[in-house]
């Protein structure tokens, strides 16, 4: 059996129901201790002192005494899924007050699945670990003249970055919390709880669930064997030989009909997976996989060189699928997989031609028959 499995993600909001739609998480700070205060380094007293109950959000600069602070900012209930893919995510503010100093105010995510709530212990919003090397900088902000506005000229660039970080960990839930720390210099005064619980910062997340979806071999021309050498064509045989049956070297063509994933989708993960046919444990064998350069595949055929003669796209990266031992007959687990080809299914989804229930075709073969550098012939096989 050779299955194609592909994680899809639609981006497009009119797929049709079988594909992920985009779905919009909001929620304000919804307490008096998620948002809160802390006294910067260069403050005039009380260095790392915390306010649990201002009426506003200073970001950052709060006078020459609190001097640049940094921000907590918890958002408790989000509902997202873990492994959710991220499409864009803000924190909406509104005006507390007009009086504006330029600066960046940089936002970081705390790393940790589900974070509890500020207190008043000095540095408690600081010291609180972050995820690495992941940020955002709030540069060029709008000036802020109207207070109670919140709008445009109130929301962060784009977060998803960091959202993307926290829904990723392996212990994150839906319903978990996530608190964002923001720093820097400059002032904007945004409302806080205590001010304003209706103001109060709104986390606004867009994002997608993916769907997948398995398309298997429907005609036994689908999936056929051609001889390298002479170009011979094998449409009826029982086993798929990669990349040798005996002398001869083949090529491998598995054409997938009625490929029901829209055009444009993003492919998030594809592989494709066999079961084992016959006991092969010994050697390493090389497996170079390509995708047919065509929106909707044509059938396979007995005509000489059926296969090798359509045009590949082999990627940027050529994708080379070391199988492990396929231990016993009827195997179908980790050493039956190809590694991930989703680049290769991306390609043929995002042609402007393509349509959902189209075919696409993939080709395997020897990478040292088509010269890809640092590959020498296979010197044993793997059956499927």
């Amino acid at each position: 059996m050779k299955k194609l499995v592909t994680s899809i993600l639609g981006l497009c909001v009119f797929a049709s129901a079988a594909f992920a739609q985009v779905q919009t998480f909001e929620k304000r700070v919804t307490a008096s201790f998620d948002d809160a205060e802390e006294r910067g380094a260069n403050a005039t007293s009380s260095v790392g002192a915390i306010d649990l109950t201002s009426s506003d959000l200073e970001l950052t600069r709060d006078g020459s005494s609190t001097g640049d602070q940094f921000i907590g900012m918890r958002f408790t209930g989000v509902n997202i899924p873990q492994g959710a893919i991220i499409q864009n995510a803000y924190i909406q503010f509104q005006v507390d007050e007009t009086p504006n100093e330029a600066g960046t105010v940089t936002f970081e995510v705390q790393d940790a699945d589900n974070p509890s709530g500020f207190t008043a212990t000095a540095f408690s919003i600081s010291s609180r670990p972050r995820v690495a090397g992941v940020s955002v900088d709030w540069t060029n902000i709008p000036t802020w003249t109207v207070v109670g506005q919140q709008g445009p000229d109130q929301r962060t660039p784009d977060l998803k970055t960091l959202v993307q970080a926290i829904v990723n960990r392996s212990g994150w839930a839906s319903g978990n919390a996530m608190v964002f720390i923001a720093s820097g210099t400059g002032k904007r005064t945004a409302e806080a709880y205590d001010g304003d619980a209706s103001g109060a910062p709104k986390l606004v997340v867009e994002y997608v669930v993916p769907v997948t979806a398995t398309f298997n071999i429907l005609s036994s021309s689908d999936d056929a064997e051609q001889n390298a050498n002479t170009g011979g064509m094998d449409l009826t045989s029982s086993d798929l030989e990669f990349t040798a049956d005996g002398s001869a070297i083949q090529v491998i063509g598995l054409r997938y009909a009625n490929v029901s994933i829209p055009q444009g989708s993003q492919i998030v993960n594809a592989y494709i997976q066999f079961t084992a046919d016959e006991v092969n444990t010994t050697g390493t064998v090389n497996v170079l996989i390509a995708a047919e350069n065509s929106a909707n595949s044509a059938p396979i055929t007995g005509t000489s060189n059926n296969i090798a003669g359509r045009s590949f796209n082999f990627g940027t990266v050529p994708t080379i699928w070391n199988p492990g031992p396929f231990a016993s007959d009827g195997q179908s687990g980790p050493d039956q997989r190809t590694p991930d080809i989703s680049g290769l299914v991306q390609t043929i989804v995002n042609n402007v031609s393509w349509a959902s229930g189209n075919a696409l075709l993939l080709g395997m073969v020897d990478p040292a028959i088509v010269s890809v550098p640092g590959f020498s012939p296979n010197t044993t096989k793997r059956v499927a």
